[in-house]
């Protein structure tokens, strides 16, 4: 098995450059093309059930952070603050503040609730260049951040239907055997000083998520001291090549910042009540989630998340087979696979070992024999050759990709 960086020397997904900064990856066009299918994927399901696209600034006054307590209890995970007209701001390492102030920027009811935001979030957190691991740990990285705003009534429901979200997207992803379930509890006296003490809404948020998980059918451990300083949490595990595992899916009950942020609704009866926060990171990170992925299938990633599902190399230079590569490429293009033509003045097996090396999903051979005919050669991942009509072609590709819709 090899590591997501031994992986990328062949596959080229991402890249650093340290004049621009340790631990601030950069995406390729194949690794950004794959992090666009993930965030359509991710973003076309969120659609369907119901949660609203937001986005909200990269930076922001450091007092608002004061009051999550992120500023206090994570300062060294974020890069110090500077100033600017008299007022101190930090670069975001969390989204919630900026959501618990949009919800706090009207007046809300009982009737809107569960509200359901939702951010593909940039956030900047400081690691020391000894703890950056590719893009599994990087200081620059984007999270699918949602926060969920309930009332006590619809909370338990509500968390329910995100774990189901949750077997959705890592059965697609095609991870649902490679994954666990952790609950991740805070201190078992509610007095660790590294948590915010306040022991009733501890006692109370602990009460919820482990009625939440009994009832859930999903097979989970518990740990102690894992919770996020708010509170409790579901994280989902998943092994890295190494065996260790990492967080790929979080998803936290919030009872605490409700009261620190002053946000509530009016209830039913019109009286003010705190509402209940999910914060579900889902997936935790963009970039950590291809390093899964990487590891996980060993570069072979299904076709419909392959960056380069097809290349096309004419057998020679001469201009009858560049212009029926070109063509063929065409129509590839036309029906949503995702190809390319190799110029390059390489050898022609030097072109097919290339491809090879980069995982590409099929490998279309064009010679003499293609320009008088319908059909193509087609090779795969295992090295099969298959000669077969280009619509058949087409139309079998086509199947193999998600229907994101």
């Amino acid at each position: 098995m090899k590591s997501q960086i031994e992986l990328n020397k062949s596959l080229n997904y991402f890249t650093f450059c340290k004049e621009i900064g340790y631990g601030l990856p950069i995406l390729t066009n194949s690794g950004t093309i794959i992090k666009e299918i993930l965030r359509n994927f991710i973003r076309t399901e969120e659609f369907k059930r119901g949660y609203h696209h937001v986005e909200t600034p990269v930076l922001g006054l450091k007092n608002l952070y004061e009051t999550s307590q992120h500023a206090t209890k994570y300062a060294n995970d974020m890069f110090p603050s500077f100033a600017s007209e008299g007022e101190e701001y930090v670069m975001r390492s969390v989204t919630c503040p900026n959501h618990y102030m949009m919800f706090k920027s009207e007046l809300r009811s009982y009737t809107e609730l569960p509200l359901r935001y939702t951010e593909m979030s940039t956030l900047v957190r400081r690691d020391m260049t000894g703890e950056l691991t590719g893009i599994f740990r990087a200081n620059s990285f984007t999270l699918n951040d949602a926060h969920i705003f309930c009332s006590r009534e619809n909370v338990k429901e509500e968390y329910a239907s995100i774990i189901d979200f949750i077997k959705y997207v890592v059965a697609v992803l095609g991870l649902s055997d490679s994954i666990s379930y952790r609950l991740s509890l805070g201190d078992e006296n509610f007095n660790n000083q590294k948590f915010i003490v306040k022991p009733e809404l501890w006692r109370e948020a602990e009460g919820y998520i482990t009625d939440i998980m009994n009832q859930s059918g999903v097979e989970f451990f518990s740990a102690r001291n894992k919770a996020c300083h708010y509170g409790p949490k579901l994280d989902v595990l998943m092994k890295r090549y190494s065996g260790k595992p990492e967080i790929i899916i979080t998803v936290q009950l919030d009872f605490i910042l409700p009261e620190l942020f002053d946000v509530y609704f009016a209830n039913k009866k019109q009286e003010k009540e705190r509402p209940v926060v999910i914060h579900r990171a889902l997936p935790f990170s963009m970039e950590r989630t291809i390093g899964f992925l990487m590891e996980h299938y060993q570069g072979d990633l299904p076709f419909w998340l392959t960056p380069e599902q097809v290349i096309i190399i004419p057998f020679s230079e001469d201009s009858l087979i560049i212009s029926r590569a070109e063509a063929i490429n065409a129509l590839f293009l036309n029906n949503g696979i995702r190809s390319s033509v190799n110029h390059s003045t390489e050898k022609y097996n030097k072109k097919v070992k290339k491809a090879i090396q980069q995982k590409v999903g099929y490998i279309v051979l064009i010679g003499n024999d293609e320009l008088t005919s319908d059909s193509i050669t087609m090779r795969n991942r295992l090295g099969e050759k298959q000669s077969m009509n280009i619509s058949i072609a087409i139309d079998t590709l086509k199947k193999q990709n998600f229907a994101i819709a």
